[in-house]
């Protein structure tokens, strides 16, 4: 099954990657976690065009049923996608930036959003793990704990509302494993209220790559 996440990246002002579309609750959708909590969908999310591609021919080949979420950054994203057919393993995150400081988890829309906060970071000296799950279920925990023992700090990107999200899960999981961070998770994600029709309510509601900056930081100087 393929679906389609409501959301675009658009250039705001300041430099930063805003979220929007201006089709209010209506149209935009984000239901990924509602898949998720269902006991044998799998469910994919893509964070660019070459994994698009490999992910959506591994998807068709599963056994399982799937869920094939993207994100409508995806639709002006340009990359380099071989032509000839290739399979990405489903339920293997990727490193997309490596770093010490800071793990930063994202997925689908927000993947460019937080790989752009990392090199706003990077400019102030914090060093981020970008680490794109590409599928969030099934969830490569491993791939998620491995980092954030190295990093003691960890910040979750989702495109999705704040409350009952990915993000906590995914937060709870490391705590469960490993117990006390560095300092205190963090997430950045969609407030809890209906999405706003209005370009200007938008630029309120949907994160940026300037929030995710903003919880890093905080992330490493609390510590």
């Amino acid at each position: 099954m393929l679906t389609r996440e409501s959301t675009v990246a658009e250039k705001a002002s300041a430099g930063s990657t805003r979220l929007s579309f201006a089709q209010s609750i209506n149209a935009t959708k984000s239901l990924h976690t509602w898949f998720a909590h269902v006991p044998g969908l799998q469910v994919v999310m893509p964070g660019s065009p070459a994994d698009a591609k490999g992910l959506l021919l591994s998807s068709i080949m599963s056994d399982d049923p799937t869920l094939f979420i993207e994100g409508r950054s995806l639709f002006t994203m340009q990359e380099e996608v071989p032509d000839e057919p290739y399979f990405i393993r489903l339920g293997e995150a990727l490193v997309r930036r490596p770093g010490r400081d800071v793990t930063l988890i994202t997925m689908g829309s927000m993947v460019p959003v937080s790989l752009q906060a990392a090199d706003a970071l990077s400019k102030a000296n914090i060093d981020a793990e970008v680490v794109d799950l590409r599928c969030l279920m099934p969830l490569d925990v491993a791939s998620i704990i491995r980092s954030v023992k190295k990093t003691g700090r960890l910040v979750v990107a989702e495109p999705g509302w704040r409350m009952y999200g990915a993000a906590a899960e995914i937060i709870a999981t490391v705590v469960e494993t490993l117990g006390e961070l560095r300092s205190r998770p963090r997430r950045v994600a969609w407030p809890q209220s209906a999405v706003p029709t209005s370009s200007k309510l938008e630029e309120q509601f949907y994160p940026t790559s300037d929030d995710i900056v903003a919880a890093c930081s905080a992330s490493v100087t609390e510590s």
